[in-house]
């Protein structure tokens, strides 16, 4: 189980090395897309938050491995992070945008109740590519 760790730890600083610039230009649009959905329904703006992206990061490389709100170890989400409470993940192929990632989200009701959960004040957001699939995630406070 060590050694399965010690991979998913190099791939993913190995993904963080090459994710280019536009990183902060992903988290800005999908920050942007959900804070007015936020705004729409009365809600408070939502901020990154540093803790919460590092903890997004780690979910959207190990959904690489298993998709899904179970960690690959076998906890649930919200132990990559003291600070995670809720979780959205999506499983996206390299022609969706990141538009219709958050339109996913919002038809999900699960999905739009933690974007519009409103004692929510932070969140963080990670991509990760694997061949031709991004998983994209969102932790919340």
């Amino acid at each position: 189980m060590r050694k399965f760790f010690s991979i998913l730890a190099i791939i993913f600083m190995f993904n963080m090395l090459s994710v280019s610039a536009s990183a902060a230009t992903e988290e800005e649009t999908l920050l942007a897309l959900i804070n007015s959905a936020r705004a729409e329904n009365g809600l408070g703006a939502l901020s990154l938050d540093k803790e919460l992206t590092r903890a997004a990061s780690i979910r959207a490389t190990e959904c690489a491995v298993l998709f899904s709100h179970t960690r690959p170890d076998g906890t649930d989400f919200y132990t990559v992070s003291s600070a995670a409470y809720g979780e959205n993940l999506s499983k996206a192929n390299s022609y969706n945008t990141l538009e219709e990632v958050f339109a996913a989200w919002m038809a999900s009701p699960s999905h739009r109740a933690n974007i519009l959960y409103g004692a929510s004040t932070k969140t963080g957001f990670g991509i990760f590519k694997s061949g031709d699939v991004y998983y994209v995630t969102e932790e919340f406070n």
